[in-house]
């Protein structure tokens, strides 16, 4: 019995504060939608480089939309670059343009596109990636947006 209580009131804070148990995201693929919780999310392209100082770096063309009545939050900072051998890299503000602008609220319906730029170091020998998107929100969960860029 003190287990049913204990594990009933574990649901029951966990139901106020919003924070279940994440479900695994699915896996998009380039030039694909990958929607969640209002978030559209399409990887249109993806270039790979060097920049003028000779660093590699890879490039993902998005276009984030909002099917939420609440609107949704486009901003470079929640997108993450994750290597086959895993590193996860974070963007860097100086790459490929026009880079994605940072919106909050963005009203159903309409949509931002523009480029995330990921600095590589010379000694990653990865070349498969995941491109992961997920915006920080003050109450529950965000979805966790995923493509591979093969």
């Amino acid at each position: 019995m003190q287990k049913l209580f204990i594990l009933l009131l574990c649901f029951m804070l966990s139901f106020s504060l919003g924070q279940f148990p994440a479900q695994a995201a699915s896996v998009g693929t380039i030039g694909k939608p990958v929607i969640q919780q209002g978030y559209n999310l399409t990887v249109n392209e993806v270039k790979t480089g060097q920049n003028d100082s000779g660093e590699p770096y890879v490039a993902v063309d998005v276009t984030l939309a909002s099917e939420s009545d609440q609107g949704v939050s486009a901003n470079l900072l929640y997108a993450k670059l994750k290597s086959d051998s895993g590193y996860v890299y974070t963007p860097t503000f100086f790459g490929v343009q026009p880079a994605l602008n940072s919106m909050n609220d963005l009203p159903k319906g309409e949509r931002v596109r523009g480029w995330i730029t990921f600095q590589i170091p010379n000694e990653e020998d990865s070349s498969n990636y995941t491109f992961e998107y997920q915006a920080i929100r003050l109450l529950g969960n965000s979805p966790r947006l995923r493509v591979k860029l093969d």
